[in-house]
């Protein structure tokens, strides 16, 4: 392996593990992304001094290969000196890979799946397109193979499943973060990927 790629750990559920397993047969089909706030706190418990006074992020680009800056809503799009608006992706840059812990504390050395980085960005949770919630994993319950729709699982349990696979996603992120949380919409790290092996080999 180059010794430019770093390898970090990343946890799944059980429902996501067996997506990433059907991503390995047929991939583009299942789940090649994934929606983390890890590391953003800062961003999204934006100081509400500086609310009151009208600052805001306006978006957030990657200056350099792992390294992010957040623009405000200022005409320069600089923050005044008491907030920080640099972040470093603690998932790692498009090349990287993460070895996929399962049932808790897996050491790397038992690891079954392993994934490549092919891009990172930072966008707030409710910017998600349909596809995309698609390829975050979630299940479909029923599906019209003639008109190729579907009904996506509702995760909280309180119906038969969701027209929109955007519903479907929101309801997976609130029963993982509580009740409500994604009509927080904040900023996550979109981390899209590939499935390099299921069975600790790599092709």
């Amino acid at each position: 392996m180059n010794n430019n790629v770093k390898e970090r750990p990343i946890l799944f559920s059980e429902d996501m593990i067996r997506a990433l397993l059907q991503e390995y047969s047929m991939p583009g089909q299942y789940k090649n992304q994934t929606r983390r706030t890890r590391g953003l706190n800062r961003f999204n418990n934006f100081p509400e001094h500086l609310k009151e006074r009208g600052w805001e992020i306006q978006e957030v680009f990657e200056v350099e290969p792992g390294l992010w800056l957040a623009v405000s809503n200022d005409d320069e799009g600089d923050f005044p000196d008491d907030f920080n608006p640099w972040v470093r992706c603690p998932y790692g840059k498009a090349g990287d890979r993460l070895w996929v812990k399962e049932n808790g504390q897996m050491p790397r050395k038992a690891a079954r799946i392993l994934l490549e980085i092919t891009e990172v960005r930072i966008e707030r949770l409710l910017d998600i397109t349909p596809q995309d919630a698609r390829m975050e994993g979630i299940e479909s319950v029923w599906h019209d193979e003639i008109t190729d729709a579907h009904l996506w699982k509702d995760y909280s349990g309180k119906s038969n499943g969701y027209i929109f696979a955007r519903a479907s996603y929101f309801s997976l992120w609130d029963k993982l973060k509580g009740a409500g949380s994604s009509k927080m919409n904040p900023w996550v790290w979109v981390i899209k990927f590939k499935v390099l092996t299921i069975n600790g080999e790599l092709k």
